[in-house]
């Protein structure tokens, strides 16, 4: 009798065990945080968690690297140049910010190991206001000849407002200023971008931006360049003593310059492999130049051409 009871209730024990293994196991699951596309992201980054949705004041380029979050409103409050690569260069040596390996697609902020020191890297974020304080001349500068001075890359809903930025030395450079690269929803208002960056403003394989009330001046080859780039506007810009003035490869579609002045710029002006539009600008330029994808609607052309007889249309409207 005894044998058979402990014959019948081993199976009975075993059965008990098993549902409560079970139960342990689907407790555990359910108790388990659920991390979406989003948040998964936002921990790849390495600099300090700010909460999203909030305006950040700032006064060095440390706090404004650290602010570079999703979901972020920054306000710089400093009308003294911040040295954004000193700050770079602390954070890395704080292991905070890390190398950006080629072909990530990692989300946050990096840097990239250049000739003559490190480049700032902004990455997968979006929903970013960048904005100097009304009344404030708010810049930041780049030591590095070799470094962009901000670098956006896969961005989406960028803006950045009443900002200074350009490069600490002079003359021959290799870094942009400002570049977004494979962007989306850009606005870039107030702003001046000055050499000795190679180009004032990069867009590559970005699209919907918006230029406004910006100055570029000084870069060793053009103001504005643009590869792969859709539906950019610029208004009531100033372009003037740089290398060039505005490159275009044969990718570029929808692109529009208008009430904007391109003066003082050296050597060729229009280097466009695709058709830009340019509305009520005013053009001074006295150096042979090619025009044949510049249309001109209602504007100002004073200017010398290489195609001795093949003046611009200018179309009034």
């Amino acid at each position: 009798m005894k044998r058979y009871m402990k014959t019948a209730l081993w199976p009975m024990t075993m059965l008990l065990m098993a549902a409560l293994v079970f139960a342990s196991c689907k407790d555990t699951k359910q108790k388990a945080p659920v991390i979406d596309d989003e948040e998964e992201e936002e921990q790849e980054a390495t600099v300090d968690d700010i909460e999203a949705d909030e305006t950040v004041e700032v006064s060095t380029a440390r706090e404004f690297l650290l602010a570079l979050r999703s979901n972020t409103h920054i306000i710089i409050n400093n009308d003294v140049p911040m040295n954004i690569t000193d700050a770079l260069d602390d954070l890395i040596d704080e292991g905070r910010i890390t190398l950006r390996e080629h072909g990530s697609n990692a989300g946050g902020l990096f840097y990239l190991d250049e000739y003559d020191g490190n480049s700032l890297v902004v990455a997968r974020r979006h929903d970013i206001i960048i904005e100097g304080k009304k009344g404030l001349d708010v810049e930041f500068i780049a030591t590095p000849s070799y470094a962009d001075v901000i670098r956006f890359e896969n961005c989406k809903n960028i803006q950045v407002k009443n900002i200074t930025m350009g490069h600490k030395v002079t003359g021959g450079c290799s870094g942009d200023v400002l570049v977004f690269n494979q962007c989306k929803d850009i606005t870039v208002d107030g702003c001046n971008l000055y050499g000795c960056g190679v180009n004032g403003l990069t867009l590559d394989h970005s699209s919907k931006v918006n230029v406004s009330n910006t100055q570029l001046y000084g870069c060793s080859d053009y103001g504005v360049q643009m590869s792969s780039a859709e539906n950019a506007t610029f208004n009531k810009c100033s372009i003037y003593d740089n290398g060039g003035g505005i490159w275009t490869d044969e990718y570029c579609s929808n692109v529009l310059f208008e009430k904007c002045e391109l003066y003082g710029n050296h050597g060729q002006l229009f280097f466009c492999y695709s058709d830009i539009t340019l509305k009520k600008c005013s053009v001074k330029h006295h150096h042979d130049d090619i025009t044949g994808n510049v249309k001109f609607r209602d504007c100002e052309v004073d200017m010398d051409y290489a195609e001795a007889e093949e003046y611009p249309d200018i179309e009034e409207d």
